[in-house]
């Protein structure tokens, strides 16, 4: 085994179309590709012939090609892929099963989606001649019904993704918090809560925090938006690299979101800083991001590369 193992990522391949190689510059970018050992990209498309209704929702538009896009993928050089992104479910249970098919008949290693939650959540190994490597792949930016879902004996798995959820709350000073409590009021946008609330459906919300409708806030000493990475979905994910470290060299995370902290793009939000570093604290040797088509900045956490976004 060679003692250093070499890995290419892309970003996102959003392919709707053929790619031929019969033009100048491709030898030299599937040379490059091909230096890695691993060689990855998040495939935003899904592969089927038009034969898939569309779902009610897409990831902002209906999105298919032809399966055949995955020999120029190859052609590139590339051995492994995640689909899990908010395009993956634009053409319903049909078209992200015949994806996965796809994916799987051209044999690129392939974590993320599944067809219930332990299969989307599974580590994907891939051998080479510098190790085995584990691929584990989550996706934050998603409609709620593409999440895959449990397989138990009362009921069969959902189709889905390995989603990665997050909670937001605002924290705001008490003259701020006095102003949101009187326009709900006046507005009664949380007349319904306030009913099944008190019927019980809904738990009492800790003290010195408020619900405008869905949105939560928080009374502090200052004004600011704060996210944090769902514990149920993070201890999956963290019991995953438990697991691709019993079988693996190097374990890579996959993660597509777009959310952003503050008014650009570029700046990863604080849920996606937190879910790195805490897969790299349980053993990831690298997280790579992509989702909103432009660069975002890498973090060097514990010797270990954070990519937030390769674009």
């Amino acid at each position: 085994m060679n003692n250093t193992m070499k890995f290419t990522a892309a970003g996102d391949a959003m392919v709707q179309r053929r790619l031929s190689g019969a033009y100048d510059g491709f030898n030299e970018i599937a040379n490059f590709i091909k230096k890695g050992d691993m060689r990855f990209l998040n495939l935003e498309t899904t592969l089927h012939r038009g034969d898939c209704f569309a779902s009610q929702f897409s990831g902002g538009s209906w999105f298919w090609t032809y399966p055949e896009v995955l020999k120029d993928m190859k052609e590139f050089g590339f051995n492994t892929l995640s689909f899990a992104n908010n395009h993956t479910m634009d053409f319903s249970y049909d078209g992200l099963l015949k994806t996965l098919d796809s994916v799987n008949e051209y044999g690129f290693v392939n974590a993320g989606v599944g067809r219930n939650l332990g299969e989307a959540a599974a580590p994907a190994y891939l051998d080479t001649l510098s190790g085995r490597i584990a691929l584990i792949s989550v996706v934050s930016t998603f409609n709620p019904a593409a999440m895959a879902g449990e397989q138990s004996r009362r009921m069969i798995g959902r189709p889905g993704v390995n989603g990665l959820r997050f909670s937001e709350k605002y924290h705001v000073t008490s003259d701020q918090m006095e102003a949101i409590q009187k326009l709900a009021k006046e507005t009664n946008i949380n007349g319904y809560n306030d009913i099944v609330r008190a019927e019980g459906y809904l738990p009492e919300l800790p003290e010195g925090c408020f619900d405008f409708k869905d949105i939560r806030f928080v009374l502090g000493e200052e004004t600011k938006r704060e996210s944090n990475v769902n514990e149920a979905d993070m201890a999956r994910v963290e019991k995953a690299i438990y697991e691709a470290q019993l079988q693996a060299d190097y374990i890579i995370v996959s993660v597509h979101s777009h959310e952003i902290q503050g008014t650009t793009k570029e700046n990863p939000d604080d849920f996606l800083r937190e879910f790195s570093h805490r897969c790299i604290d349980k053993g990831a040797h690298a997280v790579v991001g992509h989702g909103p088509h432009l660069l975002r900045p890498i973090e060097i956490y514990k010797q270990r590369p954070i990519f937030y976004s390769l674009g």
